[in-house]
């Protein structure tokens, strides 16, 4: 808003009208409407008013104060939005600030439902000030908007995509899977399968992300809960060569992502691969002669077989840790041995057989079974270790082999080892979804498109939330804290004579003034 001097001449008298007005746009264009005319206030009344709105102060009983709502963390969001290519790639006038406010709410207000977001949270954030949203709406917006987006995702991917310009890394693809656990029952999509959350008897859904080699987070889709690791890989080949146009590609994903039939998918269209080898594959691999375990060092060492690069290594750390984890788990065992043997003790009535069945159960279970056997003699369990098997479990233990199809001119070992190593940005960004700040969980949508919208808008706001941290991360600032910080700025309304108007705080706190700076983000004094 602004204080307008409007001057009129009648005969030789000039007179002056003050309008106060403000400026607003419309088809690209800034036009300007009058509020109030003000030009019977005193002269003092609206020198103090004008000051005002410049952002000064002024102490006079005209003038009241009243805190206002959390404006800075959503203002950021928006700007960020625009800043990524979020704002552009969310087409539609009707959902876009509909969207944008729903990752405010997955960033801000994580674990709530789609209810509490629309009906709660959002009556405490400047949403009418930052989004420009006006009208009334409640969570059956916010359902539809899931829809547009479920119905949308491959376009705003698409939109994403092309705005990349780190094109030196483009080509290559991290890929990895997890999987999400729900409390309903009719949530679309869910089933028993293997459940990587460690929550038997509940139900899942399947998710797989794909990521530039930086980790950034280029698509993400949701499969059925029983969905198989390498089952998942063909759609997103198919989406890498549609939906991104990209013909030569590396694909890069672990051992249980990529095997025979993926190999053959990737290279029918003359792509490359990165992966691992399972344990059985390695051992083939010996027993064929191809590899000898001499190979294992703690430097990387490189076999060529029919067209595949084999890179080997021995990890001296995990090989000791492998290690001490058997021997504990012995220890265990025995030490169940010694308990049941005392049990058995005491009474002549007691199954020596049953508390045999309790152990090898327990045997089993740990992964032992084949260097530890069991036996009674004279009413007790005895155990007995086979040092030679276990030395032959021993063998490969820390021991890992990476596979290629890449020329060695394009990649060398080294670079193919590190480019592996990489997924764990993928699952640095599972944690970010599932446990870290954002938490998806729990699921609160039921139908198949608000589920995949749901889960299209996390990537969307972990995108947001990765750009943060990377353009803070010398600053130390955990991410929770960042955006509590930035949720605390308020803007503030003073009343002067009838008339309100909003002001955001000039006197930020140190650290929300270095988050803004280092963002390159500015706020505007008024409103």
């Amino acid at each position: 808003m602004f204080i307008h001097k409007v001057p009129k001449k009648n005969k030789d008298k000039i007179f002056i009208s003050y309008l106060l007005r403000e400026s607003y746009r419309e088809n690209n264009k800034i036009k300007h409407r009058t509020i109030a005319n003000i030009t019977s206030w005193p002269e003092k009344l609206r020198n103090d008013f004008e000051k005002l709105l410049k952002g000064g102060e002024v102490i006079d009983n005209h003038i009241s104060y009243k805190q206002g709502k959390s404006y800075g963390a959503i203002k950021v969001i928006d700007k960020i939005c625009d800043e990524i290519g979020i704002t552009n790639a969310l087409s539609s006038d009707k959902y876009n600030k509909i969207i944008k406010l729903l990752l405010s709410g997955i960033i801000l207000s994580p674990k709530k439902s789609k209810n509490y977001i629309a009906n709660n949270w959002a009556k405490n954030q400047a949403i009418e000030e930052v989004f420009k949203i006006k009208k009334y709406y409640n969570e059956d917006d916010i359902y539809r908007s899931l829809d547009w987006l479920s119905k949308n995702q491959l376009k705003i991917e698409k939109t994403l995509w092309d705005k990349k310009v780190d094109k030196d890394n483009t080509k290559l693809f991290l890929y990895d899977i997890t999987s999400s656990y729900v409390e309903g029952k009719q949530i679309a999509l869910t089933e028993y399968g293997y459940n990587r959350d460690g929550k038997k008897g509940k139900k899942q859904i399947v998710i797989g992300l794909l990521t530039d080699i930086n980790g950034e987070p280029v698509s993400i889709e949701v499969f059925e809960g029983a969905t198989r690791d390498f089952k998942t890989v063909k759609k997103q080949l198919e989406k890498i060569e549609k939906n991104f146009k990209i013909k030569d590609i590396v694909f890069i994903g672990d051992r249980g992502m990529i095997k025979e039939e993926q190999i053959k998918n990737i290279t029918e269209e003359s792509w490359s691969y990165i992966t691992a080898i399972t344990k059985p594959q390695i051992e083939k691999l010996i027993k064929n002669n191809i590899l000898q375990l001499e190979l294992f060092d703690t430097d990387l060492c490189e076999i060529e077989n029919e067209g595949k690069r084999y890179i080997l290594r021995k990890n001296p750390f995990r090989a000791e840790e492998i290690k001490k984890n058997i021997e504990d788990k012995i220890k265990c065992i025995q030490k169940k041995i010694k308990d049941k043997n005392e049990y058995l003790s005491k009474g002549k009535r007691r199954s020596a057989d049953i508390g045999l069945k309790e152990i090898n159960e327990v045997v089993k279970k740990l992964k032992l079974n084949k260097i530890i056997d069991l036996k009674i003699v004279n009413r007790k369990i005895v155990l007995t270790i086979d040092e030679v098997k276990k030395e032959e479990e021993l063998k490969l233990a820390g021991c890992y082999v990476l596979q290629t199809n890449i020329d060695k001119d394009k990649l060398k070992k080294e670079t193919v080892h590190s480019r592996y190593k990489d997924l764990a940005k993928v699952e640095s960004n599972f944690k970010a979804l599932k446990t870290g700040f954002l938490e998806i969980r729990p699921i609160y949508v039921r139908n198949e498109f608000h589920v995949r919208g749901h889960i299209f808008a996390c990537m969307l706001a972990l995108k947001i939330i990765r750009y943060v941290e990377n353009k803070l991360k010398d600053l130390k600032f955990h991410t929770q804290y960042v955006w509590e910080s930035l949720n605390r700025i308020q803007y503030i309304i003073k009343t002067f004579k009838s008339q309100s108007f909003k002001i955001l705080p000039t006197d930020l706190s140190y650290d929300n003034t270095l988050i803004l700076k280092t963002l390159g983000i500015k706020f505007p004094i008024k409103m």
